[in-house]
């Protein structure tokens, strides 16, 4: 499926302070994620897709309030639906 890229993202300062590691990551979990934002973690898989280990933990504290984990363990992406779709009226 294709989607809608924020075009916009290396201008945002949370953005801009992540490690190269956990930029790769940002784009693999918007790659990922399903059509409404849940990604279901599969954190070997994902450090060696970005060839790079990165801190899954602390990840969600670092992008700006962008992911919310589930008490089922997958990855929220709370403004992902709204900006691939912003014809939708929430």
């Amino acid at each position: 499926m294709k989607r809608f890229r924020d075009t916009e993202i290396w201008r945002k300062r949370w953005f801009r302070q992540l490690s190269p590691a956990e930029k790769c990551a940002w784009d693999l979990i918007t790659a990922e994620c399903d059509n409404v934002g849940l990604w279901s973690p599969d954190f070997e898989a994902a450090d060696f897709y970005i060839g790079s280990a990165v801190d899954w933990e602390m990840l969600p504290e670092k992008v700006n309030g962008n992911v919310q984990v589930l008490d089922s363990g997958k990855w929220w992406l709370p403004d992902f639906c709204l900006f691939q779709h912003p014809d939708l009226d929430p």
